[in-house]
């Protein structure tokens, strides 16, 4: 009986239809998924902060002119005024630029559709997303990843051509052992997503726009209970969104639209699991 059910299992197709049934009849899956949304992006603005005095600067003011005459033609004066000024920092150690400080829009990245491959719907370097929001990455079953937070690209350092290559002594290294192919294959490497969780994170601009990002933090997943036969297991969200942020209605706080959220959350009377 084992090994026809097995034989079963493993003749079963991946596909759908195959995927959409183990949901229906609550079998479950022989490989488990990372749902990642790195790409949330927001309009920010920076903030300037200086100690005041002259060791900081000074604006600098010349003598200013004004020149009158007349137009015996018209019957108009016509006058001039010539005004010489200059800012000049004297001690640039004593300003200070803060980046990101506050959000004044949403642009894209925490909506439900998946990304697509290919230049033209996906590319961060160029600003290209198509109005997506999520990668999946499929993994070995038992497979869950090493570190919270983790990188999409599997490391918080630049992979290296060695490890591109697969070097079986140093997958290990990975975030998840999937890294080196899903990089392949949307080309992250090569996009020089921001990898680091504070390496100039706040200094790299390109057309006045941050690095694109990597980094993600484990966020609220729901867990079927067989005993009461609904999803009320919950884990805490770890990243910038606390629970307060999570459930139904919050999307008008999360995008920057409203400035009060409701403390109350849609995991407060659930049961709470390490994810």
């Amino acid at each position: 009986m084992h090994r026809l059910v097995s034989q079963v299992i493993m003749g079963t197709p991946i596909n759908d239809t195959s995927i959409n049934a183990n949901i229906v009849n609550n079998i479950v899956h022989p490989f488990n998924y990372l749902i990642e949304r790195p790409h949330a992006r927001y309009r920010t603005l920076a903030v300037i902060k200086m100690k005041a005095g002259r060791e900081t600067g000074a604006l600098y003011m010349g003598h200013t002119h004004w020149t009158l005459g007349d137009d015996a033609a018209t019957g108009v004066h016509l006058g001039k005024l010539n005004y010489y000024a200059k800012a000049v920092i004297e001690k640039g150690a004593n300003i200070f630029i803060a980046h990101a400080v506050f959000i004044s829009g949403y642009d894209g990245g925490l909506g439900s559709t998946f990304y697509k491959r290919g230049e033209k719907t996906y590319n961060p370097r160029m600003d290209k997303y198509n109005d997506d929001s999520i990668f999946v990455i499929c993994l070995p079953r038992s497979e869950r990843p090493k570190q919270n937070p983790i990188s999409i690209t599997g490391s918080f350092q630049w992979l290296s051509q060695e490890l591109f290559d697969i070097e079986e002594n140093r997958l290990g290294q990975l975030h998840y052992s999937q890294a080196v192919w899903y990089n392949r294959y949307w080309g992250w490497k090569q996009m020089a997503l921001n990898q680091g969780l504070d390496d100039e994170m706040y200094n790299m601009f390109v057309n006045e726009r941050s690095s694109p990002n990597a980094v993600t933090f484990a966020s609220t997943a729901f867990y079927y209970n067989p005993n009461t036969r609904v999803h009320d297991f919950a884990t805490n969200p770890t990243g910038h969104w606390k629970k307060e942020f999570i459930g139904a209605g919050k999307a008008g706080a999360r995008h920057g639209e409203t400035r009060v959220v409701s403390p109350i959350s849609i995991i407060d009377n659930m049961h709470i699991i390490n994810p």
